[in-house]
């Protein structure tokens, strides 16, 4: 196999997530139980497991730190990551997508039997040490051209990953490139992605497709792969519900097929759990006008405006209300449930645009803009 040095390249992908850690969108915490394992480890297969987390998400990057404890004589494991992307403005444009994590995992229980490892380049058996440590890391460019419901982007870079695990060394740098489509049909969200792996003595390529539907409060998500050299299917599903507060229910279950830079097997996990937001989202004024007895009241300066102007976003599967003119301002009222929104206004022309100003206005990842609304009892 062949070995290559990592330090550059993880140096390079830490220096530029690290700003990422000062300007948090939203923390939350989590809990899960279920089958769970991080498929950046080496061994660290799905295990029945209680996982616990900490992350902060925004429009462009994430942080997250986890840590899981087995119930069934697993390793211990943790890991730290984050991801950033640097993009321009405008319809078309160029990109940057920049990613890290490092993981650490430790010997079972002193009495239960350590699972078999397969570390890559070695040989496990039933008795191998699990102790490992490791880091990887992914620099990707490119451009994109788009609308407010199509997107295109395409990217080619590195992706790397080097590990020591059950005393046996392991590091990886591969090619890597991929080409994805991003279509809006409301209430619907489909991205379609082909991705390519090139090893010195094999080439991997990967088809995959996701769907997401956004409801509200309620989100759920599924994703299926082909891998065109070993025809494995990979899939995953996904759900989340708000509930009072700050609180949100959880719920997945993955397929997970060979990876090419892990080089882990195939294995099946499932999970639920809770997850909780700290403080408030840190976004301008992302809040209704007026919020009474389940009512929103939705407010645009008509000055740079003209109308007739119409509004829409998720709460109304991305179908333009026409609003009122009130003084100095389009307003309209919609029923909403607690829950975070995402939503634009429509012109007369049939432009999509959210001014300048506004609060809560952020990169749809799209090309355009589109305003964020979190709507709390």
């Amino acid at each position: 196999m062949r070995r290559v040095r990592l330090g550059s390249l993880l140096a390079v992908v830490a220096i530029q997530i690290a700003p990422v850690l000062g300007s948090a969108q939203e923390w939350r915490v989590s809990g899960q139980v279920g089958r769970v394992g991080y498929p950046g480890a080496p061994g660290g297969g799905a295990r029945s497991s209680g996982v616990f987390g900490l992350s902060r998400t925004s429009i462009r990057d994430w942080f997250g730190l986890t840590a899981g404890v087995p119930v069934d004589g697993g390793p211990y494991w943790g890991s730290v990551g984050g991801y950033r992307r640097l993009q321009t403005g405008g319809a078309a444009g160029l990109l940057l997508d920049l990613s890290a994590h490092g993981f650490a995992q430790g010997e079972p229980q002193q009495g239960t039997e350590a699972p078999t490892i397969l570390p890559p380049g070695g040989v496990g058996g039933s008795d191998s040490v699990v102790s490992g440590i490791g880091a990887g890391g992914e620099v990707m460019a490119g451009g994109f051209v788009g609308s407010r419901r199509l997107a295109i982007e395409a990217k080619a870079g590195a992706a790397g990953q080097t590990s020591e695990i059950a005393g046996v060394k392991s590091d990886r740098l591969l090619p890597t490139g991929s080409l994805g489509l991003a279509a809006l049909i409301a209430p619907f969200t489909f991205r379609a992605e082909t991705r390519g792996w090139l090893d010195h003595d094999a080439q991997y390529t990967l088809a995959q497709g996701t769907l997401e539907w956004s409801g509200g409060p309620i989100r759920l998500s599924g994703s299926v792969g082909r891998w065109f050299e070993s025809d494995i299917t990979s899939s995953a599903l996904g759900a989340s519900a708000a509930l009072a507060g700050r609180v949100e229910l959880i719920a997945g279950a993955r397929w997970d097929a060979f990876d090419p830079l892990y080089l882990t097997v195939t294995t099946r996990s499932a999970w639920a759990g809770l997850s909780v937001r700290l403080g408030r989202a840190v976004v301008a004024a992302p809040t209704p006008a007026r919020y009474r007895d389940g009512r929103a009241t939705f407010r645009l300066p008509a000055r740079g405006a003209p109308g007739p102007v119409s509004i829409a976003g998720d709460f109304n599967q991305w179908t333009p209300a026409l609003m009122r003119r009130e003084g100095g301002s389009w307003v309209i009222e919609l029923p909403l449930s607690p829950g975070v929104y995402h939503y634009a206004f429509v012109g007369p022309d049939g432009t999509w645009f959210v001014p300048e100003s506004f609060p809560g206005r952020r990169p749809d990842g799209m090309g355009g803009w589109v305003a964020v609304l979190v709507v709390s009892q």
